[in-house]
This record gives C-alpha cells, sequence and structure tokens, in this order.
C-alpha cells in the first residue's frame, strides 16, 4: 500500500529498526495502522529520554551525501554554506532513534516498483542500553544491499 512518509518500526534478526519512508510502499506485514500509531505514540513520549543517555554513532557519508545534494541544488550562490542545512538538522530524526536504541534509516530512493532503498543513518553507541518496546514486530522482509560484518550493521537495504 503506498502511504505517505511515516516511521515504520520493527525488529530484524534482534535488532530495532526504525526507518523514515518518504511516501515509498509499506510491505503488508507491516501495513497496520493501529499498531504503527501506537509505536509511534511510544516513541514520542521517550523522546526525552535520548537527552544525555549515551552517544549514537552516526553514517558521516549520509550526512556529507545530503549536504552535496544540497550544494547541487542550490548552484552557483556567493555563499552557497549559509543556505546548508547543518549536521544538527539532517539528523534531527535519526539521532535520537539510534539513542533510544534504534538502527536509524532514511530513504535515499525510491525505486520503480515503488519500494525503497533505505540507507543507515544513524545507530546505537557506547552507553546506550538496549531498551524492549511494547508491539514491535518481527519482519523477515528486507534485502541487504550493503553491510559491514565487521561491524554487525546493516548499511543499506531494500523493502
Amino acid at each position: 500500500m503506498r502511504d505517505h512518509c511515516i516511521d515504520l518500526y520493527f525488529r530484524y534478526k534482534g535488532m530495532a529498526f526504525h526507518v523514515l519512508t518518504y511516501g515509498t510502499t509499506i510491505p503488508q506485514a507491516l501495513n497496520n495502522v493501529e499498531v504503527n500509531r501506537a509505536l509511534q505514540h511510544q516513541m514520542a513520549v521517550r523522546m526525552d529520554e535520548w537527552q544525555g543517555d549515551g552517544v549514537a554513532n552516526i553514517e558521516q557519508g549520509y550526512v556529507q551525501s545530503v549536504r552535496e545534494g544540497a550544494l547541487s541544488a542550490i548552484g552557483n550562490n556567493d555563499n552557497p554554506e549559509r543556505w546548508l542545512p547543518s549536521n544538527s538538522r539532517i539528523l534531527q530524526m535519526f539521532e535520537p532513534m539510534a539513542k533510544l536504541g534504534f538502527y536509524s534509516y532514511d530513504c535515499v530512493q525510491e525505486l520503480e516498483n515503488g519500494k525503497g532503498l533505505y540507507r543507515l543513518v544513524a545507530y546505537p553507541g557506547s552507553g546506550i542500553v538496549e531498551r524492549q518496546y511494547a508491539g514491535i514486530p518481527e519482519f523477515e522482509g528486507i534485502e541487504i544491499v550493503e553491510e559491514n560484518e565487521d561491524r554487525g550493521i546493516i548499511l543499506l537495504f531494500r523493502m
């Protein structure tokens, strides 16, 4: 089902995922409005918990790609830096999720079939305790495109 940009939450092989869909097709197994609303509400209530609670790891390649895309859109300008989004602005949706224990992904490309290509933005770092959240579904329906086996993380996937 095609929908607007929403936050999805699921567990994949024991890892908690947060995905910003950017309007891509939501897999049927995750397309439950009541469950999604309850999870979104639960995370909104807990957003304050991330303040001062450990360190999130940031994939700097993602941040750089957003800034390069913005720079390309701006074109020739006397002072392009003033128009570029700040790192904190780019990360405002993803860093808090990592501090809540999620591997947080953004949709970087909508594919022809309505599916999305998702890139890791932030993930739990030192001092972050994995939390258990009620109602997060298990989901095995991702296609891994790139992973870092040494760090045990999925960098890029299709869904």
